[in-house]
Order: structure tokens, then sequence, then C-alpha cells
């Protein structure tokens, strides 16, 4: 069977790992602790490196979140379970967790077919689930995310348009690799492009700071809501081929596989 577990997580990112180009390209610096822990190489000379649980509120247990969301098909109380198992060895703390688990809640909803709304809905609820899972990890000093993604999301819907989003969130919210200052951010793309895939995408690539894991979130919960079709098929022939990736074989193996929580 296939199961999703600590200890299938942390053999995982041991696997990806070893894989030196997509490791360097795309670990971040919390990660990459924690993988240096499991190998036994505590310290890694020249690379930063968080040193205090402050730090550890960052953002790459949202940013990864996404996909590996998709394994509790639309199963809301798998789904958080699931993102607590991946996401609180790296990232456990209540900042982070929070995050994580608005992500993993809102690609559940979009895969159960709700609407904008009800998915910006599902976030707020994953972020106040995340951060009750979260206290049981490092203690961090930093602001309570629910509260910044429910702003975020405000402003969003009260823009004008696209790009007076992008400057209102920008001037509030840094945009950085923590946790609260990017990940409200994505929400706030996507209420302000009304769910529209390539735009909230493009704005998320262009608000500065962290925009790849900004884009990254938009594209995984908008991508979820609409489906197959919300990237043009030659956006993901050229993705498939500067990086030798299989987009839609793992798009079909995500929808196939079956797991059970350990």
């Amino acid at each position: 069977g296939n199961y999703i577990s600590r200890e299938t997580a942390e053999k995982s990112l041991l696997e990806w790992s070893k894989n030196e180009r997509f490791f360097e390209q795309f670990v971040g610096p919390t990660s990459r602790k924690y993988i240096n822990r499991l190998r036994g190489a505590e310290i890694e000379d020249g690379s930063f490196e968080p040193v205090n649980d402050n730090m550890r509120g960052s953002n790459g247990g949202a940013m990864k979140i996404g996909p590996i969301a998709c394994f509790g098909k639309g199963n809301m109380e798998k789904t958080i379970a699931i993102a607590k198992i991946i996401c609180f060895p790296t990232h456990g703390n209540r900042i982070s967790m929070s995050s994580a688990c608005a992500v993993a809640a809102a690609v559940c909803g979009a895969l159960n077919g709700k609407d904008l709304l009800g998915i910006l809905d599902d976030a707020m609820y994953g972020a106040e689930e995340g951060e009750k899972i979260g206290t049981a990890g490092s203690m961090v000093a930093g602001p309570s995310f629910p509260k910044r993604l429910r702003v975020a999301i405000q402003m969003g819907i009260n823009a004008k348009s696209l790009s007076e989003a992008m400057d209102e969130l920008r001037s509030i919210f840094d945009c950085s690799g923590m946790a609260a200052d990017s990940v409200p951010v994505a929400f706030g793309l996507m209420a302000a492009a009304k769910g529209d895939v390539i735009p909230a995408v493009q704005a998320a690539v262009n608000i500065g700071n962290d925009t790849d894991t900004i884009a990254t979130i938009t594209g995984a919960v908008l991508g979820a809501m609409k489906g197959i079709g919300a990237f043009p098929k030659e956006i993901i022939n050229k993705l498939d081929e500067a990086n030798d990736y299989h987009l839609c074989e793992l798009a079909e193996t995500l929808a196939e596989t079956d797991v059970t929580i350990e």
C-alpha cells in the first residue's frame, strides 16, 4: 500500500536531496538545515542556516504542500493530517504550520469544486487549524498568521484592479521568506484576480522578493480550482523541456494514488 508517515516523509526528503540540481535550486534554509540533520551533518560551511526559532517561521511548508494536499482527495480532515505529517518536521511552529495548512485546506476546497470565496474560507479554516497544530512545536515570536491572511484576502477583494492589489499588498507585506510576510499575499492576489490563474501567477512573479513561493502557492490553489485547463499546453511543454519535468504524468499519478496515513 501507499502510506504517509513521518518516516516516509523523511525518507522522501533524503531521496529528493540526492538530486543535486533540484536540491540546490529549490531547497530553503529551514529545509536544508533539517535535511542536513537527517544526514548527520548539522553545519554546512559557508551557507546560511537559521540560528533561532524565529527564523524558522518560514514559508517552505506552505510552498511545498499544494501538490501533496491532493492526496487528501477532498477530505479536509485527511488533508490537514497530511499537512501536519509533511510540514511539521521541518516547519513545526504556529506561524509556518498555520500557513501550510491554509494552503492545504484551500487545495482541498478547490478539489471539492468550491468557488473562489469558498476556497478562501477554507484557507482561513486551515490557517486556524494549523495554528493549533503548530503550538505543539517551537515557540516563535511573530504575528498571527490567520489575522494577516484575513487582511490580505480583504485587500484583494477590495482592490479595484490586480495592479492596485499588487501595490497595496506590497506596501503592507514584505513578501519575504517568512510565512506571515508572503503566504497571505498569494491569497490576496488570488482574490484580486478573481481566480483567473495566469494573471494571478504573473502578478505573483512580479510582486518582488520571494516571488517563487508566492507564485507556487497561487498556481497550486488556482490550478486545483481550474483543473487540467488551468495552464496552456505550450506553458506546460516549456516547463517540461526546460526542467526535465513530466508534469502531466505527475498529475496523473497524484490523481490515481490513494494513501493511508500512519
